[in-house]
């Protein structure tokens, strides 16, 4: 499960930081990315896998994914949803989920095009003031029902 959605996250232009771990793995690991010049110490758009799931018989889990970007203390609501939210994280989830439909590693009920995918999911908005990140941002977490081909 990991390695396919690590497959549809690689797939996406312009490709985010991905991390698959605990959060007090994601907080070590993005202080250490905050270095790496491949992508110029750039730390957001991230999303982060939690690991904490089990795949049943079936290929099929419900996985935790949270969309992650930098933040400011002084947005307000409005602008928070309008400038991270609207403009960053919502179309980062459609563009994973586009991502995963097109790799052909899951299952899609009912879908005979990539305008029909659809995926079941849950999701909440967050803000984290600094928080296990240590930095500003905020977060789309979703849970997504995901089954394997």
């Amino acid at each position: 499960m990991i390695e396919a959605i690590k497959y549809s996250v690689e797939q996406m232009n312009p490709e985010p930081r991905f991390i698959v771990g605990s959060w007090p793995e994601a907080t070590k690991l993005n202080s250490i990315l905050s270095y790496d010049k491949t992508m110029d110490g750039k730390k957001y758009p991230l999303i982060f896998l939690d690991s904490n799931f089990e795949t049943d018989k079936s290929e099929t889990a419900a996985v935790d994914l949270y969309f992650v970007a930098r933040s400011k203390e002084s947005y307000t609501t409005q602008q928070r949803e309008s400038i991270v939210y609207a403009a960053i994280l919502t179309p980062l989830f459609r563009d994973f989920l586009y991502q995963a439909f097109r790799s052909a590693k899951f299952i899609f009920e009912n879908v005979e095009n990539a305008r029909d995918y659809y995926a079941e999911y849950t999701t909440d908005k967050m803000y984290y003031a600094p928080n296990v990140l240590n930095d500003i941002v905020d977060v789309l977490h979703v849970n997504l029902q995901l089954k394997l081909k």
